[in-house]
């Protein structure tokens, strides 16, 4: 485990202690005065904010013990896929890991090193999942376009996609934590298919090399 995913589950540990503590006051006062409890901080609202935080921290923790210290899992030679947190968000994200593209990039393209990781999280999911024989429009049996599992993140422990309800028991935070698990998994898998990867590393070698050939240096 590195030192981010260390300093992570440390920071949703204590956020869940933070949550538990507030609850035993609220419980307590409710008890009394059920009327002086804002919605907010009422023990029901806050007993569903602690399984949410735990269920992040459940993910957070598979991801980290599957990638086993490495910052990311690498597609290949130039994509990485990492899991971070981010105030009430879990983040699964793609982006340019190859650092001396990444500089090119930037150098003679973008200027923006935020912007070269939003292209590619925009654009490179596409062009592989219709490698994988499936897309937004029609699924291939028993696999993901990457956009589905990416999106799934972005309402990680709500109802809707629009994160306007939280889940509101246990059943429905485990069964997001276990497609959350096979989500995982599958990446790890994918990163495993040498013969996959040396063709997505193929296929974006040639294309970084006419990229480069038509955008060089004054």
């Amino acid at each position: 485990m590195n030192d981010y995913q260390e300093r992570t589950i440390k920071s949703l540990k204590d956020t869940i202690k933070l949550y538990e503590s507030v609850k035993v006051e609220s419980d307590a006062l409710y008890s009394k005065n059920y009327d002086a409890v804002p919605y907010e901080l009422k023990p029901d609202e806050l007993a569903r904010h602690i399984m949410f935080y735990k269920a992040m921290l459940t993910v957070f923790e598979y991801y980290a013990e599957k990638v086993n210290g490495a910052d990311c899992i690498m597609l290949g030679k130039y994509v990485g896929v990492s899991m971070s947190v981010f105030g009430p968000d879990l983040r699964f994200s793609l982006y340019l890991e190859d650092g001396e593209t990444e500089s090119k990039l930037y150098d003679l393209i973008f200027g923006s090193h935020s912007g070269i990781n939003e292209f590619f999280q925009d654009h490179f999911p596409d062009l592989f999942s219709i490698i994988l024989g499936s897309t937004n429009y029609s699924h291939a049996f028993n696999s993901y376009d990457l956009n589905d599992a990416f999106g799934f993140f972005k309402h990680f422990g709500y109802e809707t996609y629009e994160r306007k309800n939280m889940c509101w028991n246990q059943e429905a935070f485990d069964k997001q934590i276990e497609r959350a698990k096979r989500i995982i998994d599958w990446f790890i898998k994918l990163s495993q298919d040498t013969n996959l990867m040396a063709d997505i590393d193929k296929v974006l070698s040639t294309y970084f090399e006419v990229v480069f050939k038509y955008n060089k240096e004054d």
